[in-house]
């Protein structure tokens, strides 16, 4: 009987599982918008949910980030 090392039985427990779920994934756009106005204003373009989408709310300007601005906007 020929034994199998532990690499050899962990990369044929991943391909398994990797077979059996697919690598296939939907693929998903998201669209940034730059505002522009004070801190704390709401932004007429941007909403979010803390429930998965069963209700929306305006985004609040948050007035800084740590990655700078789109052109044009400041919040």
């Amino acid at each position: 009987m020929k034994h199998l090392s532990l690499k050899k039985i962990t990369a044929l427990l991943l391909f398994s599982a990797l077979s059996v779920t697919g690598l296939k994934a939907d693929i998903q756009t998201l669209t940034l918008l730059g505002g522009h106005g004070s801190q704390g204003d709401e932004s007429q373009y941007t909403e979010f949910t803390k429930d998965g989408g069963e209700t929306w709310q305006k985004a609040y300007l948050t007035g800084w980030h740590p990655w700078g601005f789109a052109t044009g906007t400041n919040s």
